[in-house]
């Protein structure tokens, strides 16, 4: 799979890490830069929308899971190096719906397969919600 390269839906596997190209630029809110979030790739819904899980570097009042360096892969099988590997990582307590009309996707990293487990039983009993059900929930 090659890094930084747009990923067809139908061709993510459990564990891909994700950069929505739409959602994904820098916008500058009081004085801080503030980027989209990284998604990890968990289900396929239809072969163009997916489920997925949310990366961010935020605890937000301990709703968030704190992730771990063994989580990431840091290189893929030809010695590249991913783009996103840990960084104080923290997994969104929710399964959410990402929409194919939300826009493309970049593949830049991998979850090993402790990391997979970690996502699994974080999300896989939870319902499917889009991201603003899940803030009017949640703030």
């Amino acid at each position: 799979m090659n890094i930084d390269k747009v990923i067809d839906i139908k061709d993510c596997k459990r564990g891909y890490v994700l950069r929505g190209i739409t959602n994904h630029h820098v916008k500058i809110e009081n004085g801080k830069p503030i980027k989209g979030h990284f998604m990890v790739f968990y289900d396929s819904i239809d072969g163009f929308d997916f489920q997925g899980a949310m990366i961010t570097s935020k605890d937000y009042n301990g709703k968030n899971a704190p992730m771990q360096e063994e989580h990431f892969f840091i290189k893929n099988n030809s010695e590249e190096y991913f783009k996103v590997t840990f960084n104080n990582s923290h997994m969104v307590n929710a399964k959410l719906h990402k929409f194919y009309d939300m826009g493309e996707f970049i593949f830049v990293g991998l979850l090993t397969p402790n990391g997979v487990t970690f996502m699994e039983e974080l999300i896989s009993d939870l319902p499917l919600i889009t991201w603003e059900k899940y803030l009017n929930n949640n703030i």
